[in-house]
């Protein structure tokens, strides 16, 4: 692209037109450039044919009400937005970034519009010059999910958490409200209540053995109740769920992370060298030197319990019995649903 002019273009009444007019982009720049006149600036900012111009020339315009003009009007919310963060940097000279002035704006259809103005917002909240009422609005109601989110991250002290995490339109906007509600009862409430399976999921993350008993017995999806097995923290309630409700995917779920569970409890914390804790091994392959030459991935390691720790190994059919003794031991099973656990443990 080539540079602007450098000679005069006229006066500076003829520069002023030909910044508004000229359809040649770098001669508008030129002519702006060798305007001076506030007045002639201010008319560039309004009425310039090019967007990047008037965004040019209000970077020059020094008259609060200009700006609120350009504001209002300018069919650019490129332009629109500039002049509002040029508002901002003179707003220790006029005073004119009022809530009630900020408020208006987030009523502007452009988003990028309505993100700048958050922007001010939140650090206006910040210097305890207006509440976060507007900010605590828009986290719930924007239609835009980025300026929603923008909303909530700029709130103080993670404030009204739980109102957003219940009634946000956005279900990312309630994930992120959902990190700052420890309580377990309002957790489960939300997971009881809400109708988006993710926001279920995070929900019921951190409820506790007691809250997810709870969800257990509630009248909710299957997919999130395997969600939920995975946050049991203790055994007692996961024999219960593995005991109980092996007929549903979630108890045929507790049921096989109880088989792991009590195959980390079992095994040894030493990794076996043989197949380095693969649990296979090498057909026709040698250890020497400390790895194995030859051969191939074939068949179960047999120098440790097939799961790559240096414990004694158990046969599939003995660690199953092994399971479902743990489960009786709480819960007795009968014979039907013995059966139907070692159906679940053989894959």
């Amino acid at each position: 692209m080539s540079k602007p002019p450098t000679e005069s273009l006229g006066s500076e009444a003829e520069c002023a037109e030909i910044a508004k007019t000229n359809s040649n982009g770098n001669l508008r720049i030129a002519a702006l450039d060798q305007v001076t006149s506030q007045h002639l600036i201010d008319d560039i900012a309004r009425n310039s044919i090019g967007s990047n111009l008037r965004i040019r020339a209000l970077q020059r315009v020094q008259t609060g009400d200009v700006l609120q003009e350009i504001i209002a009007t300018d069919e650019d919310p490129r332009v629109r937005v500039a002049a509002l963060q040029r508002l901002a940097e003179l707003d220790g000279k006029f005073e004119l970034l009022t809530g009630e002035f900020l408020t208006k704006q987030l009523a502007q259809e452009a988003w990028t519009m309505r993100l700048a103005t958050i922007e001010l917002i939140a650090q206006q909240v910040q210097m305890q010059q207006m509440g976060p009422a507007q900010l605590v609005a828009t986290a719930l109601l924007d239609p835009v999910e980025e300026v929603s989110k923008r909303a909530f991250a700029a709130l103080p002290h993670s404030r009204d958490s739980e109102q957003i995490a219940r009634n946000s339109v956005h279900p990312s906007v309630r994930i992120a409200a959902l990190e700052h509600i420890a309580n377990p009862d309002v957790r489960l409430q939300i997971c009881l209540e809400e109708g988006f399976e993710q926001v279920q999921k995070k929900a019921c993350e951190g409820l506790g053995d007691v809250g997810l008993q709870d969800l257990f017995n509630a009248d909710v999806a299957e997919a999130l109740k395997v969600h939920a097995v995975e946050q049991i923290e203790q055994f007692p309630l996961l024999i219960s769920v593995a005991r109980q409700r092996l007929e549903y995917e979630h108890g045929k779920h507790a049921l096989l992370r109880l088989r792991q569970a009590l195959h980390n409890a079992l095994a040894s914390q030493s990794i076996c060298p043989y197949c380095n804790g693969s649990g296979k091994g090498r057909s026709g392959g040698t250890l020497a030197g400390g790895s194995w030459g030859g051969g191939s991935w074939s068949h179960r390691c047999e120098h440790c319990d097939g799961y790559g720790h240096l414990a004694p190994r158990m046969e599939s059919e003995q660690f199953e019995q092994r399971v479902i003794n743990t489960i009786a031991e709480v819960l007795p099973l009968s014979p039907s649903e013995e059966q139907l656990a070692r159906q679940v443990l053989g894959g």
